[in-house]
């Protein structure tokens, strides 16, 4: 990176939450140590079974993180969207990577290289601390929502997609409120395993109680903690 997008990249990330409450120390460090990659739409960032790349963020764009149940059966896991950290869960445990990354929109990736990332943790051991953090807060919001999902009825799903989503969007763009999620009805009905005709009358059931506000491709959660109430 040169100097003047060396700046925009620090200033956005510093946005988030994570990148926030580093050590000024590494977080220049992982600016030094990063390079930004770009892709084009339908581009595979990263595939399943592939070994660890590096820790990663969205500076642009729009990623799917899709998981596949044999070869014709493609479950889309989340939506990344800029400021949204990858790649922990590899990094951490050097297993090879368990989602396939494809870019949904022409995106700009910031990589951060195993080797960098193992060299900047040597140097500063709460480092792992801090990926660890980020990997366990993801954990909890995937724990969470395995065991309330599969008892939840149609609207129970949908509710809990949301609330979710809306949590993790709030660590990326914690000056965010209401939260806005800019998520299609495509992608939405393939997060809560709904039909998009149900997803649509759900949508309207959850904003005439005041819990979401609906406008073209974009979702305002104005009650998160309503949400997850039965």
């Amino acid at each position: 990176m040169d100097a003047a997008q060396r700046r925009t990249v620090s200033a956005f990330l510093r946005e988030g939450t994570w990148f926030r409450g580093l050590d000024g120390e590494i977080q220049d460090l992982i600016l030094d140590r990063s390079e930004v990659r770009s892709f084009r739409k339908g581009q595979v960032v990263s595939r399943e079974g592939d070994p660890p790349r590096g820790l990663s963020a969205v500076l642009e764009g729009r990623l799917w993180i899709l998981q596949y149940a044999g070869a014709d059966t493609e479950n889309l896991l989340h939506v990344a969207e800029p400021g949204f950290w990858a790649g922990e869960f590899a990094v951490l445990t050097g297993r090879p990577v368990a989602v396939t990354i494809v870019a949904r929109t022409p995106a700009r990736v910031l990589l951060l290289p195993v080797a960098a990332f193992e060299e900047i943790a040597t140097r500063h051991p709460r480092f792992y601390r801090a990926a660890a953090q980020l990997a366990l807060s993801r954990f909890g919001v995937m724990l969470r929502h395995v065991s309330e999902a599969h008892r939840s009825t149609a609207e129970g799903r949908l509710r809990l997609v949301l609330a979710d989503r809306a949590e993790m969007r709030r660590w990326d763009h914690p000056d965010e409120n209401p939260v806005c999620l800019t998520l299609s009805q495509e992608e939405m009905a393939r997060l809560a395993g709904l039909s998009r005709q149900t997803l649509n009358n759900l949508l309207q059931k959850l904003q005439s109680k005041q819990l979401v506000d609906l406008s073209f491709r974009r979702i305002r959660v104005l009650d998160p903690e309503g949400l997850r109430k039965k």
